[in-house]
């Protein structure tokens, strides 16, 4: 388990991978976790129809995602760190026909606790939460929202026709 899912951070990561497959419904379909990490929510599905994919080759099931094939994309807190071009590059390669992704708010509240629990983890930004979800909103419709605990939103969304 990664430090990032222990302590006072850890519950708040658990809640929020939770709410993922809660909105998701994920132990129910086929799941392509982009910006895997330590392959957290592998953990907590009910299932191994699983795949990871890290820009770090280390901590991915595969190397390409060519011949994936999956019902459902997460991006956890991922877009974030890429820029407007890069993220609609990859929703247009990939083309998830559901995709469930949470978004940080990087509120006050946010900013916060990145000071005490985990310094510098919002200067990666390239994309702000608002201009991440005007991204989505032109190719996806929101199906499900959900909060987590005023700290970040969960969305389901489908791909426009």
């Amino acid at each position: 388990m990664s430090e990032q899912y222990t302590g006072i951070k850890g519950i708040y990561f658990n809640k929020l991978l939770k709410t993922l497959i809660e909105v998701g419904d994920l132990d129910e379909r086929r799941v392509l976790d982009f910006g895997c990490g330590t392959q957290e929510l592998r953990r907590l599905l009910s299932h191994d129809n699983y795949v990871g994919y890290d820009i770090d080759p280390r901590l991915s099931d595969v190397q390409t995602l060519d011949s994936v094939s999956f019902d459902v994309m997460v991006a956890n807190e991922v877009f974030y760190e890429m820029s407007e071009e890069d993220i609609e590059a990859t929703l247009d390669k990939i083309r998830p026909p559901m995709l469930v992704v949470g978004i940080s708010r990087q509120s006050i509240l946010n900013k916060i606790g990145a000071a005490l629990l985990h310094k510098g983890a919002l200067d990666k930004t390239l994309t702000p939460p608002a201009k991440e979800l005007e991204i989505l909103k032109r190719r996806y419709r929101i199906v499900k929202k959900r909060n987590v605990w005023i700290l970040a939103d969960v969305y389901l969304l489908e791909l426009k026709s």
